[in-house]
């Protein structure tokens, strides 16, 4: 609905109140985006102080009811909201079980939220770095199809921002990301995490693992990201039917599946896709790159079973030997910089590569003296 002469700020409003579940409300918000927002006229400092202030005791309460009431009760607050604050009001709702009070008011929030800053809020879910993610809040905690759907409709409908412009990350686990049963350099992947690191960027929340295992290994998987300081990362786990009965079809059905989750709840952003020739990343990868090619930036597969370069599984990737091979690649794509790949060749260093596999990009860096002469040199 457009209105004429009306200001960005009172479209937003016009556009939340389109998805309210109550007529009363709907209408009140016509008449009262006019009378709070005029067209050419925003609102006071001390307004937005006292909104924010107002918003902030709201997410220390941690209360469910709390941010029910203020949702229902004083709709307008939420275009003063930060996306910070849009989120943190929404992971209330989502952490302690949505019942269908908590689905409406989750789908008014999301509403709410500038087109232009919602793949920033959509983000920022992501970026809790445990399940409590979007893919698990869109599919799994909102059980009303309707609302659903309408959620689907917002994120499908956003507007590019800065965060929907960031490049983003979807990465297998096992011997991409982490060593299992390619260890070349034992329990290390040198420099893996800080190529994740670097790409990420900025903005928190681009960061996804993909992997067949189950979801109760969940805890360990998150805690090894962590060790290794892997950046905040959602994590998708392997449908048990497919994975456990389907055999090698299966789990590539199980990866596909939550990769076209993952692009669908974020359309506007393009993604670097890592994975490895052990199992069948290269096959899951070339699927996605059919169905969403505006969406794939590129594919990064490390080999770890010693394929020949011109092989067919990953002809038209990036078969890489280690991070800053693929991280030189993606400086070559224009998708890091040089500066960024010295970065990675530092941190894989650092973590066992060997000093000859980027004298390229360090050339007036001397190797780092091997651990028994630091030892030696030790007072």
């Amino acid at each position: 609905m457009a209105l004429p002469g009306a200001s960005s700020t009172q479209e937003e409003c016009l556009r939340w109140s389109t998805f309210a579940s109550r007529p009363a409300i709907t209408a009140a918000l016509l008449v009262l985006t006019i009378a709070v927002f005029p067209p050419e006229d925003a609102a006071s400092s001390d307004d937005r102080a006292a909104s924010a202030k107002r918003l902030d005791a709201v997410i220390a309460s941690g209360r469910q009811s709390s941010v029910r009431k203020l949702v229902s009760q004083s709709p307008l607050l939420l275009t003063h909201a930060t996306p910070q604050q849009r989120a943190k009001l929404i992971d209330i709702l989502q952490r302690r079980g949505t019942g269908s009070a908590d689905e409406r008011t989750i789908l008014d929030i999301v509403a709410a939220s500038p087109q232009t800053e919602l793949a920033e809020v959509l983000k920022l879910i992501d970026a809790g770095d445990d399940q409590y993610d979007l893919e698990e809040l869109v599919y799994h905690d909102v059980d009303d199809p309707e609302v659903r759907q309408k959620l689907l409709d917002l994120i499908a409908s956003q507007r590019s921002g800065q965060a929907a412009l960031e490049l983003g990350v979807i990465s297998d686990f096992d011997d991409t990301a982490v060593p299992h049963k390619h260890k070349p350099f034992g329990d290390a992947a040198p420099g893996v995490a800080a190529l994740y690191v670097e790409i990420d960027g900025e903005l928190p929340g681009d960061v996804h693992f993909v992997t067949a295992r189950p979801q109760v290994v969940g805890q360990e998987v998150r805690q090894q990201l962590r060790q290794r300081g892997f950046p905040s990362a959602t994590v998708k786990f392997g449908h048990f039917d497919r994975v456990v009965f389907g055999g090698g079809e299966g789990i590539l059905s199980s990866k596909v599946a939550n990769i076209e989750r993952l692009m669908a709840l974020h359309p506007q952003q393009r993604f670097v896709l890592f994975g490895d020739t052990v199992q069948q990343d290269p096959e899951v990868y070339r699927e996605i790159q059919r169905r969403h090619p505006e969406q794939v930036a590129a594919v990064v597969i490390f080999n770890a079973t010693g394929l020949a370069a011109d092989d067919s599984r990953c002809q038209e990737f990036i078969l890489a030997g280690n991070s800053v091979e693929a991280a030189a690649k993606l400086a070559q794509l224009g998708l890091l910089s040089e500066e960024q790949v010295r970065v990675i060749a530092r941190a894989a260093i650092a973590e066992g590569l060997p000093h000859e596999q980027t004298e390229q990009w360090l050339p007036d860096e001397p190797p780092p003296a091997p651990a028994s002469a630091v030892a030696a040199t030790d007072p």
